[in-house]
């Protein structure tokens, strides 16, 4: 029994079948994760590490980034190694391919880095092992804001209440904390003071961890309780810090540490500052891991928000003033629309065509029934909502009718033969049950056409299957839109052959009226007048009147659309190539980078000109700005699209041309990369650094002679001054020192040593019956029985205690000389004894890729398209002269694109051999597939011609509909041969003759005119609204509506000529073989 058979017998089971897929689907629906693209970004870890000493850039990458690099080289999967080594930190990356299991690879990371763990330097601090990408944009950017307190005390808050929960938050790689100043506990010591009683700096520091700290001394039993007993030695307040004895001197007094130093409860220098709209505010920066869902982060961030209310102070304001899940937001929500759009519109069509609102009511229930069951198969197979799924849902509401189409027009063609043959006299109405042949008629009518509809949704799933044997990167990239657009097409083929028969059996045919007896003397009536056809009739009379004086001239036409596949295959050398469209944002971010070395004041000073600036452009909302000594970063964001005249590229210029004067600074603008990038980027390779540095200025000083180009940048920043000390070990020794010993000495004195950590005033405790009281420094007790129970105290906040110079005593180079140094004798001696100085540059930064030095070169590329701009690159560099053993190459898009064009090339390949497959299987012929297969470079005309009118440049979004209409244009040449070997099979004798095949092609063009017509319209008005969409990152899913609206329009039409041109011309060919 057939599925239209079962559906028309059963209509009470298959409505409930689609009414529960329908409960199912808008559940899921509510429950799909949202982001912009599939998560196609390749697995990060950064393994993060601070380094005490202020070693130099060369140090690091000696010492711990290249040992590093070879320790977790051998990680499974692993693509690329990037490690920045500068003063004081070690950064390495790992990129791992697509689809790699993160957690296992960071287990196999943490395995393979703490096997040299105890190899490197001992002054490098606890290394961050997290899944994210070291220079992501962060995801949100709150600001904390108080009216009553001081960014300080902001701080402080944020600190201790706020900064660790959203850093427990899943998906969050990274917390960062920038504004205010945090508190310490500073103890400036006085160098001639201490050097007075013979002590050294090293040994206070010693002396003050020493003397705070409690500790288990251990436990006393009695009969029925057990105590534990600590020494309880931790400072309690400021007073005792002070009254620290740290020496005595020869009379047998005691040397107490404010004898020697200054202690001070107050903050450290600012490392950073932060402000909102030109308003010091105290910043939060989260980065989320590189597989992390974007939106569904920013959802748990504003319920964690919420939460806070209650926690911190009530004058606290924490304000979301950055969030990219809001632009992913807004590009879904425009795709929906859309959408819906094109829903309507393709209603519409079905209206204007059939007249008959029950039909096309009975159509558009597949509409919905099928986008809910997608949703369904899309949640159970974990696909998210994005721009890719929603783009073919889109391409699918147009061809989610299309079978019902056919099924529909072919019940009531079989409808209209019934009826004919009654109303001929070849059947007799008496004794016939009209629900009966409704039914018979349906399930005959759906039956009919089962092998084109299977065969025209086959062609247009296959298409895909070659995804599987592509480049992991562009297979996660499309297998989304893929699935998709499969899970629709099977549902609205499963409603096609079940739904629309069911309920056509439902509406009861009328047999006609039989005829009346003629009266004797029939009185005079007026003629009618004739009711207007509608214009759709007039477009089917006029094809049937002409397409036979069409076919005469076959071969004419054939020649004629080669000739213009031909000339316009041509213009394709013409179209520029890009990798994703750059989409309209409404944010970016301004780069300030200052000369290095300079101090934070002076960064600040030009930050603020610059953020001066940006308050006179009223398009932008708000600036977020977060200064460094070095490099600062303010992050814009724009009203939304709607709301402005200007779009983000123009507001860039605008700020472009208001910050060129502002020396020392070089200052440049980027747009978020997740959605594609404006930048070009070379890397140049080798083992010099002084070469590559070289090498890349003469790289930007050509990228900056080609037009359009603009922001050329080095990531290479100049060599910081410094003063290099080269100790004398021989002279060293004598005084039992080594270059160590002198090395912590001077960087205690210089930068501060963490002596201890100070907790504040709490209660000191003892552990009785579970709990713990005061013991102070020795063992107390309450007697058995007295019911003493107090609870514990809340550990106090843990602060920082730093060890270090007066200011005065490290200001100055002279006074460098100066610092004084305890030998194990006691002795005191000068720095300037045992080191010559001397003033040097050491490389600030070193990249390395792949166990080598790197310098990236970059440019933005303004309006022109990657591939475009890439030829111009090559032009400009072909006559650079490279050292032996250095070369350069493209980094970034470049690499993907040129890979994406390659695979998806041998995807549409693959694709149409698959088809032809598919179609040599159902129609058990291997000519009739190359008639259907001529409809494909008939679309490759209009998809073109579409893009030349356009200005749409060749990525991703072309390509995938490109491999789309290679599956979609032939469903209608399907359709039509289909019916022409219908109509050859059922009557024989009349048209298997050369003029009888003739007539065939005729008749079957005219009763397929008016399906054909409705499918290709309704597909193409459903994504015309996409096609049509101006709002910001429509560049992601209009060029992929264009490329199918362009073949689809040239396709239909063509495919009712030369069709059945080609079909005539193979049939005479045969008769000639004959």
């Amino acid at each position: 029994m057939s599925l239209s058979n079962l559906s028309v017998k059963k209509p009470t089971a298959i409505s409930m079948f689609f009414i529960g897929f329908a409960i199912v689907g808008t559940i899921a629906f509510r429950l799909l994760p949202v982001e912009m693209l599939p998560n196609i970004s390749f697995g990060d870890i950064t393994i993060n590490i601070d380094v005490r000493g202020g070693i130099p850039a060369s140090e690091v990458e000696r010492r711990i980034a290249m040992p590093i690099e070879e320790a977790v080289g051998s990680v499974t999967h692993l693509k690329n190694i990037l490690s920045i080594s500068k003063e004081g930190n070690s950064t390495i990356i790992l990129e791992f391919e697509p689809g790699t299991n993160m957690d296992f690879a960071a287990l196999e990371v943490r395995e393979k880095f703490n096997r040299i763990r105890n190899k490197l330097p001992p002054e490098i601090e606890k290394p961050v092992i997290a899944k994210y990408e070291y220079m992501d944009v962060p995801i949100m950017i709150l600001a904390a804001t108080s009216q009553i307190r001081s960014p300080e005390e902001i701080r402080k808050e944020v600190d201790e209440k706020i900064k660790d929960r959203f850093q427990r938050i899943p998906g969050i790689a990274r917390a960062e904390v920038a504004g205010g100043r945090e508190g310490k506990i500073l103890i400036e010591v006085d160098q001639y003071k201490l050097q007075s009683f013979g002590l050294s700096i090293n040994r206070l520091v010693d002396i003050i961890n020493l003397n705070n700290s409690n500790l288990l001394a251990g436990e006393i039993k009695r009969t029925k309780d057990k105590y534990l007993v600590r020494t309880i030695g931790e400072f309690q307040n400021l007073e005792e810090i002070q009254n620290l004895a740290v020496a005595s001197t020869e009379q047998g007094s005691v040397v107490r540490l404010k004898d020697v130093a200054e202690i001070k409860d107050s903050y450290l220098e600012p490392v950073a500052y932060a402000r909102l709209n030109s308003q010091s505010v105290v910043s939060i920066y989260l980065q989320k891991e590189s597989m992390a869902n974007t939106v569904k982060i920013s959802q748990l961030v504003n319920q964690e928000l919420l939460k806070l209310r209650d926690i911190i102070a009530e004058d606290i304001t924490i304000t979301p003033t950055f969030n990219q899940a809001e632009a992913i937001q807004q590009a879904v929500n425009q795709v929906k629309l859309s959408l819906s759009y094109g829903a309507i519109l393709a209603t519409l069509v079905l209206l204007i065509f059939l007249r008959n609102l029950r039909s096309v009511l009975i159509i558009a229930l597949g509409i919905p029934l099928s986008v809910m069951a997608t949703f369904c198969l899309m949640f159970f197979t974990k696909i998210t909502l994005n721009v890719m799924t929603l783009s073919g849902l889109a391409l699918g509401i147009g061809m989610l009718v299309d079978c019902s189409i056919v099924v529909l027009d072919n019940i009531f063609k079989k409808r209209g033969e019934f009826l004919k043959k009654l109303g001929s006299g070849q059947e007799e109405a008496a004794g016939l049950d009209a629900r009966k042949v409704s039914r018979e008629l349906a399930v005959n009518g759906a039956s009919e056409v089962l092998l084109a509809i299977t065969a025209s949704t086959l062609t247009t799933i296959v298409v895909f299957l070659p995804l599987v044997f592509i480049n992991p990167e562009v297979r996660m990239l499309y297998s989304g839109i893929a699935l998709t657009i499969t899970f629709s097409l099977l549902a609205s083929l499963l409603t096609a052959i079940t739904l629309v028969p069911m309920l056509m059996a439902k509406l009861k045919i009328k047999f006609p009226e039989p005829p009346a007896q003629e009266p004797e003397a029939p009185p005079a009536a007026p003629i009618p007048a004739p009711k207007p056809k509608p214009k759709i009739n007039y477009i089917e009379n006029f094809y049937k009147k002409n397409v036979g004086t069409v076919f005469t001239l076959r071969y004419f036409i054939i020649i004629l659309a080669l000739v213009s596949f031909g000339r316009v295959l041509q213009e394709t050398k013409n179209l520029e190539k890009e990798f994703i469209g750059i989409a309209e944002q409404n944010k970016f971010t301004i780069f300030i980078e200052m000369p290095t070395g300079t101090r934070l004041e002076v960064s600040d000073r030009i930050v603020k000109e610059v953020e001066a600036r940006v308050s006179k452009v009223p398009e932008i909302k708000t600036a977020t700005a977060k200064i460094e000594p070095w490099s600062s970063k303010i992050y814009a964001e724009l009203l939304p699209l709607n709301k402005r005249a200007r779009s983000t590229s123009e507001i860039i210029e605008e700020l472009r041309s208001f910050t060129q004067d502002l020396d020392p600074a070089f200052i440049y603008f980027e747009e978020p990369e997740e959605i594609g990038t404006k930048e070009i980027l070379l890397e140049l390779y080798g083992d010099e650094y002084e070469v590559l540095k070289g090498l890349a200025i003469q790289v930007a000083q050509r990228l900056q002679s080609i037009p359009d180009f603009s922001d050329t940048k080095i990531r290479m920043r100049e060599g910081r001054p410094e003063m290099h000390l080269s100790i004398n070990k021989r002279r060293a020794a004598l005084f039992g020192l080594t270059v160590e010993d002198i090395a912590l000495a001077l960087h205690t004195q210089m930068r501060g040593l963490v002596a201890t950590r100070y907790r504040g005033t709490h209660e000191p405790l003892i552990r009785m019956k579970g709990k713990e009281i005061s013991l102070g420094l020795k063992a107390q007790q309450e007697p058995m029985g007295s019911g003493v129970m107090p609870t514990a105290a809340k550990p106090a906040e843990e602060i920082e205690t730093i060890v270090r110079l007066e200011e005065k005593y490290r200001k100055s180079f002279e006074m460098l000389r100066r610092i004084s140094l305890v030998t194990p004798d006691k002795e005191q001696i000068f720095l300037s004894q045992l080191a010559d100085f001397r003033f040097d540059i050491g490389p600030s930064e070193i990249w390395r890729k792949n166990k080598s030095r790197m310098v990236q070169v970059s440019a933005n590329t303004g309006g022109v398209a990657l591939g475009t701009a890439a030829e111009r690159v090559k032009l400009v560099l072909k006559d650079l002269k490279l050292p032996k053993d250095y070369f350069w190459q493209f980094g970034g898009n470049y690499d993907k694109m040129i890979r994406n064009q390659r695979e998806l090339s041998f995807a549409l390949a693959l694709s149409l051999i698959l088809v032809y497959m598919i179609l040599a299987s159902l129609f058990e012929s291997f000519s009739q597939p190359f008639i259907i297969l001529t409809t494909v470079p008939l679309a490759g005309i209009g998809a073109i011609i579409a893009l030349r009118i356009t200005n749409t440049p060749v990525g991703t979004g072309v390509l995938i509909g490109s491999i789309m209409l290679g599956g979609i244009v032939v469903n209608n040449a399907i359709v039509l041969v289909d019916r022409i070997n219908f109509l050859r099979h059922i009557h024989l004798h009349e048209y298997n003759t050369k003029t009888g095949v003739r007539q065939a092609v005729i008749d079957a063009s005219y009763d397929r005119l008016r399906p054909i017509m409705m499918t290709s319209l309704t597909t193409i008005l459903g994504l015309m609204p996409m096609a049509l969409d101006k709002s910001e990152s429509s560049s992601l899913w209009s060029p992929l509506a264009i490329t199918v609206i362009g073949g689809m329009s040239v396709a239909t039409i063509l495919t009712l000529i030369v069709i059945p041109c080609v079909y005539l011309t193979f049939k005479d060919l045969k008769l000639l073989r004959k």
